[in-house]
């Protein structure tokens, strides 16, 4: 979490929920108004000092034309992705995926390494460290990096940049990095405890 000398931009969580809803169904119809209001939030709140736990996934917009904005929303409907959970002593963590998910698990990311605990398969770690934004220069975000050759194949080019917008909300820029450059290929939110952003009214 920030520090309490970071303000993030909404004091609360009900109010961050709400704004990635309303940014979710507006970046369907008015696009670039979305994409630079989610850019704006972002370079504006602070890089989380860690984060510990189990938090959850919800998706607010790709940012690759609407078409793939729309098939990714329909791969998140399935409700596959659902967690990660992170270790702040190890500075490490694991992905969440739905149970019934193991049955193209292996397809999905060849190599990885999957456990079943209760109802949910876990697998696809990352490292994590506070570093300079990869697309906002000089911007400092709390990276979630798949780029390990210990990583299954299409995730080694992957790294997820993390703001902190409310006391239990993060907003995170899904990132392919390679050769010095960066794409942006998805918006969505990280939030602990029962708290799902992408499934607010």
């Amino acid at each position: 979490m920030a520090s309490a000398a970071q303000r993030t931009p909404f004091a609360s969580d009900a109010e961050a929920i709400a704004w990635c809803a309303r940014l979710r169904r507006s970046s369907l119809f008015r696009r670039r108004s979305a994409f630079a209001e989610l850019a704006r939030v972002f370079q504006s709140a602070p890089a989380p000092e860690s984060i510990n736990g189990t938090t959850d996934i919800g998706m607010v917009a790709a940012p690759l034309g609407l078409p793939v904005d729309a098939l990714v929303r329909c791969f998140f409907n399935t409700g596959f992705w659902l967690h990660k959970k992170f270790d702040a002593d190890e500075r490490r963590g694991i992905n969440g995926f739905a149970r019934w998910f193991r049955v193209l698990a292996p397809a999905a990311f060849p190599g990885g390494k999957f456990r079943l605990a209760a109802d949910r398969l876990w697998g696809v770690r990352f490292a994590n460290e506070r570093t300079e934004s990869l697309v906002f220069p000089g911007k400092e975000v709390f990276t979630i990096d798949y780029r390990s050759p210990e990583t299954t194949l299409p995730m080694r080019a992957a790294v997820d940049e993390a703001v902190q917008i409310s006391p239990n909300v993060s907003l995170c820029l899904g990132l392919a990095a390679a050769r010095g450059r960066a794409v942006a290929l998805l918006w969505f939110t990280l939030a602990r405890s029962e708290i799902r952003a992408d499934r607010a009214a």
